[in-house]
């Protein structure tokens, strides 16, 4: 870099003279889009490796995010971008950056830059090509990144890039741009981060049916402080809940597991009840082989979290005709369930010899872990191997056999006195019947 041009570029970036006067507003719409990059990026740098003088650090900090509001209102300035995509299928190349756990496409604000990435990137079994996107998409191209489980973008990569969260890209964009039948969706995604409130009696999302338009929502909050009120609230009503923050990259994730739940909207301060189905698409098995198809007992799941909810509740009423008709509901649903039921995968079982994994309760008796769904399954294997590991013990191999309730206690040994479905959540202990 020739030495006028650093120069001009460390006076945009600190300041000119001793005092360190800003230059005016006009002089930043004169740099290029690289420029902006190249300084949001030192800005970074300095804030990082200024660790002695918290009032510098807070400088670059704050400049570091002028120069991102910059790029981002050059980017929506530009007559069209370039995407970087598999050739023939059109399928956007992702990156998952290890860093800030984002889902990354790469977008260019030149052909020229799309074109060196594309040739650096191209192999005899893959080639990249680039789509051209126009001005006039943008608005729906953005939008459309949050449920296909897009968070960031990166931004003219192979030069000097830099990662942008689609959420701040979004908040850029104005309210005649969205429809009215998405606009309260969108402007729940491009909050930076929730608050979703969980009962402390299940872990799960507290749930509750909205008495005018009978949806089962989960309740959200875009600040700390509004859902400590609302906490405040539901412990009026004797009602045990908890904030759990949920950054943005997130949050498509915890969409999906509300249908786990069969939960089927969300309600905000300012946006009122939200449509699931308005956020994320709602996963289609239809299509899979019976074997292949997933374990899913929403209804199962959201009965008993109702159940467990009012039942557990310190003064909760044990004794009411919606409570006794919830349970006749939930051991219906039971019946006609199909759950995913653990067993080691050792060289017994492959001479059909099965061994389950146990639960021990104070009492002394052992149950059988089963779930309402793999992905619950999955997480309480997370929980066991950090068990196992800090006590030094290699994490067994499970294998889940898919089998109806019935057949479940029915297959369980004497020595085990029945199941708990779903011990890191809903926890529910369902003994055998005594022959």
């Amino acid at each position: 870099m020739e030495k006028d041009r650093q120069k001009e570029l460390q006076e945009t970036l600190l300041g000119v003279g001793a005092d360190k006067k800003p230059f005016p507003p006009q002089h930043y719409t004169q740099l290029s889009m690289q420029d902006l990059i190249l300084l949001r990026n030192m800005a970074a740098i300095y804030t990082q490796n200024t660790t002695n003088n918290p009032k510098q650090k807070l400088f670059f900090a704050q400049r570091t995010g002028f120069f991102e509001n910059h790029i981002m209102i050059r980017l929506w300035g530009l007559e069209e971008c370039y995407l970087l995509v598999r050739e023939n299928s059109q399928v956007m190349m992702t990156q998952r950056n290890e860093t800030t756990k984002d889902v990354q496409i790469f977008l260019f604000s030149t052909k020229e830059l799309a074109q060196k990435e594309v040739e650096r990137l191209s192999t005899d079994k893959e080639k990249v090509e680039i789509k051209v996107i126009p001005h006039g998409q943008f608005p729906s191209f953005f939008l459309n990144l949050f449920p296909r489980g897009v968070t960031a973008i990166v931004l003219d990569h192979g030069q000097n890039a830099v990662g942008l969260p689609v959420w701040a890209i979004c908040r850029r964009l104005k309210d005649e741009f969205v429809s009215d039948a998405s606009r309260s969706a969108v402007h729940l995604w491009i909050q930076k981060e929730m608050y979703m409130l969980y009962s402390t009696l299940t872990n799960l999302p507290y749930v509750e049916c909205d008495s005018e338009t009978f949806d089962d929502l989960v309740y959200v909050y875009p600040s700390k402080d509004e859902a400590d009120a609302a906490i405040k609230d539901f412990e009026i009503k004797k009602i045990p809940v908890r904030a759990e923050l949920i950054h943005n990259r997130d949050f498509r994730q915890h969409f999906l597991n509300l249908y786990l739940q069969g939960v089927n909207a969300v309600k905000t301060p300012s946006e009122g009840i939200i449509q699931l189905n308005h956020l994320v698409q709602k996963p289609d098995y239809s299509n899979l082989e019976e074997s292949k198809k997933p374990v899913l007992n929403p209804e199962l799941l959201l009965t008993a979290v109702y159940v467990c909810q009012e039942e557990r509740r310190p003064e909760g009423d044990k004794d009411t005709d919606e409570l006794k008709q919830m349970k006749e509901e939930l051991f219906t649903h039971l019946r006609e369930g199909i759950l995913a039921m653990p067993v080691f995968v050792t060289e017994e079982s492959e001479k059909g010899q099965v061994r389950f994994p146990l639960i021990t309760l104070t009492n002394g008796e052992n149950y059988c872990p089963v779930f309402t769904d793999i992905q619950t399954a999955a997480a309480f294997e997370m929980r066991e191997t950090a068990r196992l590991k800090e006590k030094g013990e290699e994490k067994p191999q499970y294998k889940y056999l898919k089998l109806p309730f019935d057949k479940i206690l029915q297959t369980l040994p004497e020595q085990i006195h029945g199941v708990i479905i779903n011990p890191n959540t809903i926890n529910l202990t369902m003994k055998k019947m005594k022959k």
